[in-house]
């Protein structure tokens, strides 16, 4: 406990520092899928084939998604499916040129608090304009606050869960020694 503990609170204290862009939480959240249905009672869409959820200048792209809207008009959206099995989501960093990028089995966005959080396979990368990779982070679990720019990697003993990031160095504006994100593609729409 006192490992996964000293884990969480330094990946939280060394931040990849990013922020989403602030307008995007009073967007309108636009829904799009090969096949949608709508509860009304219970106030839940669920989406199914090639879904695309913008908010902003935040995008998540899947094959399943449910969104709850909450009394107070907020929603709560829940990506799975994805290509490869990951759900895939992009978001235009406030200010600055550049874009975070995560990718997991599955996807949760918080309207409310502006919290993604991204379980299974989690994956973050921070890209410049040209899509390059400054620096990316992956673990177990990883929760994005775009409220007060922090990223929390949960990983455990585990060799296969622990947490793992490469960070470049904060001076270094060149093309980060040539590494693109080669990772995952983008899901296609």
């Amino acid at each position: 406990m006192i490992k996964y503990l000293l884990l969480t609170l330094g990946i939280t204290c060394f931040s990849l520092n990013a922020q989403a862009e602030l307008a995007d939480k009073d967007k309108p959240l636009q829904l799009e899928a090969n096949q949608g249905s709508y509860d009304d009672i219970n106030q839940v869409y669920k989406l199914n084939g090639r879904v695309v959820l913008t908010k902003g200048s935040m995008i998540i792209k899947t094959e399943t998604a449910f969104i709850k809207n909450t009394p107070s008009g907020y929603q709560h959206a829940t990506a799975t499916n994805g290509p490869n099995g990951l759900a895939y989501v992009r978001q235009k960093r406030e200010g600055i040129d550049e874009f975070f990028e995560g990718y997991g089995d599955k996807i949760e966005y918080n309207s409310q608090t502006n919290v993604i959080t991204l379980i299974g396979r989690a994956k973050i990368l921070r890209l410049d304009k040209q899509n390059k990779v400054i620096d990316e982070i992956q673990a177990p679990k990883m929760i994005y606050n775009g409220n007060n720019e922090t990223y929390n990697a949960i990983g455990s003993d585990s060799s296969s869960s622990r947490v793992r990031a490469v960070i470049s160095p904060k001076n270094n504006n060149s093309n980060n020694n040539g590494r693109v994100n080669t990772i995952l593609p983008p899901p296609t729409k």
